[in-house]
């Protein structure tokens, strides 16, 4: 009895081809759905995706992460971006050029290591009320050598809105004339304001 003959290359594309046609839309909807499904699990674990591949691409190093950035809500002066490692040892104090960070939109300042965990930008003329930025980091002007960057480079300050915290209202009697009330009161304000005054 002899052998059957191994497929040709010829008749291969044909049997893809076959193949492809038993498809029923039922598998290819749930092929569809699986890729779906797996490049979102892959988005919503990035970040820790990310620190699991710093951590391989380190080895025996340390990963190094941001883990706050706090803005001068009194002032505006200033914001801090905090570091879980102390990353700015020898540095403290130090204006540092070129920038380790890009803002958008553009704001002019300076970056300093205010202490080794905390790299601050201090912003030309203060920081304006009720806006966004986008800082992007440049890890390769942050870590050391033997660290590995991991998390998010990209990171979002904000300043609050200007708003009224507090009206208080207190009604007198008035001092002179008949059935007359004086209205005393006070506006509280989420940031300091200019003296004056208003009448009425």
């Amino acid at each position: 009895m002899s052998e059957p003959v191994p497929p040709s290359r010829e008749k291969l594309p044909s049997r893809l081809a076959a193949s492809f046609r038993r498809l029923h839309w039922k598998d290819v909807l749930i092929g569809v759905l699986a890729l779906l499904f797996l490049s979102m699990s892959a988005f919503a674990f990035r970040a820790p995706l990310a620190k699991a591949l710093a951590r391989l691409r380190a080895g025996s190093g340390e990963t190094v992460s941001v883990f706050n950035v706090v803005v001068d809500r009194d002032s505006r002066q200033y914001f801090d971006v905090l570091f879980d490692k102390p990353v700015g040892q020898g540095r403290v104090g130090e204006v540092l050029d070129p920038a380790p960070a890009k803002i958008y939109p553009v704001l002019g300042g300076s970056w300093k290591w205010q202490t080794t965990n905390a790299l601050r930008f201090q912003a030309s003329g203060g920081l304006p009320v009720a806006s966004e930025y986008k800082v992007t980091l440049d890890p390769a002007r942050i870590v050391h050598e033997g660290q590995v960057f991991s998390g998010d480079t990209e990171l979002t300050v904000k300043t609050d809105k200007f708003l009224v915290e507090e009206v208080t209202v207190a009604e007198e009697p008035a001092l002179e004339g008949k059935a007359k009330v004086v209205y005393r009161g006070e506006i509280r304000f989420n940031y300091p304001v200019q003296g004056g005054g208003f009448g009425g």
